[in-house]
């Protein structure tokens, strides 16, 4: 079985609102991953949120993605750095990306969304 390294999301700093996605990846070959998000930063927490859904491409040919798992609401949780959280998936697309949303009134984190296939 084919051992693959996934880098969603490189580890980056983001001090903005907002939502942004991960390029699709190409997870055909693989069977199951475990998608980590470790955050290796975050400022002075308030009402500030950190929600990452892994997504793949629905097969049915819509263009609409599926959400598949849910890292959610991680502001309300990071009670210290650094915080790693893992998810096991074994039933996904084809082609996964992430979503990334954050929120509040001074977001500032640093995290990276990796993922380990076999």
């Amino acid at each position: 079985m084919i051992a693959q390294t996934i880098t969603f999301y490189p580890s980056t700093r983001r001090q903005v609102g907002g939502t942004v996605y991960s390029d699709w990846f190409n997870a055909e070959a693989l069977k199951e991953i475990l998608a980590v998000l470790e955050v290796t930063a975050q400022g002075a927490y308030t009402d500030e949120t950190l929600d990452v859904t892994i997504q793949g491409k629905c097969p049915s040919g819509s263009g609409n993605p599926v959400n598949l798992a849910q890292f959610t609401q991680v502001g309300n949780v990071v009670a210290s750095v650094p915080y790693s959280e893992p998810l096991k998936l074994s039933n996904f697309s084809k082609e996964l990306r992430v979503k990334i949303v954050t929120a509040g009134t001074a977001v500032d984190y640093t995290f990276s969304v990796t993922a380990n296939g076999r």
